[in-house]
């Protein structure tokens, strides 16, 4: 990936997630502000008034009990009273007048031994449950339910009569009765409450004096227990209701569970330092044994110090709780928390695809921007940038435009100049070469004119030697044959003496016009067969009707062997040789190539220069450079195309006698 496509990618990526990272934390932070505000707020609305309400409950809970417990002690005020009562305390009150107080409570403990000898416990027991005072208990219990237990008690502790359970004919060792002196019971008395853990019961002991009309102190007792469970359990209630017993630092909390088949009570007596007795109040408090905290509101009950003209108490100060757990009274509030989270989150979410939706189509003109200076900057500077956003962003657009109109002209410009510094350069360089390569043949002619001068002397003045030798000889002299010889010597020096005369000064004696396939044909007719010995197959690819050329036949001749030879040379093993001519653009165009070494790149370059050989003591030197001179003297082109291993390719081009007229022949 190129650097400016990941810039480009990096860049919009960056914007587009600043952009929608911007309006989804902004406003995630709004909505979870206004989420904890309201939740706070919620949360202090729902705490004071589920302190409040409560409170109001127990108030009323403890004013119910407060009642109900004033009602019960008056209906016993008045049961005591009725004459009936009076009637049956009276005639039982007989056994007892000529008794003293201790003789009174040996006859107690008397009775109850003899009760737990006897071979018929339950039969006296139901005796006492079945008479006719009995009768009158179980008919006030009926009326009021609240009444558990009923009992008329003689100054002995003896039960004369009762209603509800009975362990035994005495209550001699109740609690109830040991607390207090032996018929100093002058007035209504409640005590403390009793609990039964499980079943889940709480009842309050009260005594009320019955006072009979012969004596007119109190002489018996109507005791009962008042149960409370009608008030304080409740089927399937969310609140929690407990009773509140102790003083200063000794405190009990009777907390009433009814979470199971069999209500309970759970005891708990830690965390209860924010009840405050005598007093009216709520708190949030820990229930640590029962794993939650809740909301209690509390009212006393009973105080010892406030008991009214009614009745006596002087046991432990008592209250009524009644408490909701945190969870429930904040369970609609975190359940509409929860909801405002999950719409908040909804609503955020619809935000950032909507922010990112927005970003995307802002950000387009960018993207497009930065796609169009990306073509500009990798060179395509005839790329428009094309933004209709009729903003900033839009004229910066144009402005690009302009700059790359500029640079676009600026470039068009660069490679005018450019191109013809080129041109210049190539001109001024084959130019140069032109004229070193002059130069050196022209040193190269001078050279091999004054060699030619300095042979042609003495070889003239050898072969007019040899002419008189062979005149004076008689013909059967054997010399004859060998001055033969050295004649035909000499007139091939001769030749090469000529040659090196042509090479530094070609004359034009010899230029006609000429038709290079015929002068190919020719040689290669000559050639073919010590081509063939060496293993050279020879293809020749003769362009027809080519114009014919204004050079010298034996030169050209001479090239074209020189060329052939190379190609040889270059085949030792054997390989393909091909000759082609064509005609383009005014020139005769003839290719001598070969599949042989090649030619190293750095012999390139010195291939046309004089003695210049690879070929060791079989080369002179002087082929290629000869050939050169040839085809330059001819107004003609000659290069060289090589690569090691592949072969190479001498390529000739000279300018044809006329154009116009082989235009016509082609034509035609």
């Amino acid at each position: 990936m190129r650097q400016a496509d990941v810039f480009s990618g990096m860049t919009r990526q960056t914007l587009t997630r600043r952009f929608v990272t911007i309006m989804a934390v902004g406003a995630g932070f709004a909505i979870l502000c206004s989420a904890l505000f309201s939740y706070y707020h919620g949360y202090k609305i729902r705490s004071e008034g589920a302190g409040v309400a409560v409170q109001r409950v127990a108030e009323g809970r403890a004013s119910e009990i407060h009642t109900a417990l004033s009602a019960g002690l008056s209906l016993l005020v008045s049961l005591s009273q009725s004459d009936r009562l009076q009637e049956a305390v009276s005639d039982q009150s007989q056994r007892y007048r000529s008794l003293s107080a201790p003789e009174i409570a040996d006859l107690a403990i008397k009775e109850m031994a003899l009760w737990k000898v006897s071979s018929r416990p339950q039969a006296e027991l139901q005796a006492l449950q079945n008479n006719e005072l009995a009768a009158a208990l179980q008919a006030v219990a009926i009326a009021y339910p609240g009444f558990r237990l009923l009992r008329v008690i003689d100054q002995a502790g003896i039960v004369i009569a009762a209603y509800g359970e009975l362990h035994g004919p005495s209550v001699i060792q109740e609690e109830w009765w040991q607390q207090t002196e032996a018929f100093e019971r002058d007035r209504p008395r409640l005590y403390e409450p009793l609990f039964t853990e499980e079943p889940a019961s709480v009842v309050v002991p009260m005594t009320v004096p019955i006072f009979p009309s012969a004596t007119g102190s109190a002489q018996w007792i109507l005791y009962a227990e008042y149960s409370l469970d009608h008030m304080l359990i409740h089927e399937k209630s969310q609140e929690i209701t407990a009773l509140l017993i102790g003083a200063g630092n000794e405190r009990n909390l009777w907390v009433f569970k009814n979470d199971s088949q069999t209500p309970r009570m759970v005891r708990i007596t830690s965390g209860l330092q924010k009840f405050d007795f005598g007093e009216i109040g709520q708190s949030l408090v820990p229930l640590d044994q029962l794993g939650i905290t809740a909301f209690a509101g509390f009212a006393p009950v009973l105080r010892p110090s406030s008991s009214p003209p009614l009745f006596t108490y002087d046991g432990s100060d008592w209250s009524a709780v009644v408490a909701i757990p945190e969870d429930i009274v904040m369970r609609p509030l975190n359940s509409l928390f929860f909801q405002a989270l999950i719409f908040s989150a909804i609503v955020l979410v619809s935000l950032s695809l909507s922010g990112l939706a927005m970003a995307r189509r802002a950000l387009k003109p960018i993207r497009v921007l930065q796609l169009g200076v990306q073509e500009i900057g990798q060179g395509n500077l005839e790329h428009r940038i094309d933004i209709r956003s009729g903003d900033e962003i839009e004229l910066l657009a144009v402005e690009f435009n302009r700059m790359a109109d500029r640079m676009q002209r600026a470039q068009e410009q660069l490679q005018r100049h450019s191109k013809e510094l080129e041109q210049k350069v190539n001109q001024l360089r084959r130019l140069q070469a032109q004229l070193m390569q002059s130069e050196r043949m022209a040193a190269t002619g001078e050279l091999a004119a004054q060699i030619a001068h300095e042979i042609n002397n003495p070889l003239g003045i050898i072969k007019n030697y040899v002419g008189i030798a062979k005149l004076l000889m008689p013909e059967e002299d054997p010399n004859r044959e060998n001055m033969k010889i050295v004649d035909q010597e000499i007139n091939r020096i001769a030749g090469i003496v000529r040659r090196l005369l042509r090479f530094a000064k070609p004359g034009a004696e010899d230029i006609q016009s000429v038709q290079i396939n015929q002068v190919l044909e020719e040689l290669l007719a000559l050639l073919r067969g010590q081509l063939f010995r060496r293993k050279i197959e020879v293809t020749s690819e003769l362009a027809e009707n080519l114009p014919e050329v204004n050079v010298s036949t034996d030169q050209i001749r001479q090239v074209f062997l020189n060329l052939i030879k190379n190609a040889e040379d270059a085949m030792p093993e054997g390989g393909k040789m091909t000759v082609r001519t064509r005609y383009r653009k005014g020139r005769v165009e003839i290719d001598v190539a070969d599949d042989g070494c090649g030619i190293p790149p750095e012999n390139i370059k010195n291939i046309f220069e004089p003695f210049f050989t690879t070929k060791g003591v079989k080369g002179t030197g002087l082929g290629l450079s000869v050939s050169y001179g040839i085809i330059k003297n001819y107004n003609g082109e000659i290069s060289v195309d090589s690569e090691p291993g592949r072969g190479t390719t001498f390529t000739i081009q000279l300018p044809v006698v006329s154009d116009k007229v082989f235009q016509v022949i082609q034509s035609s």
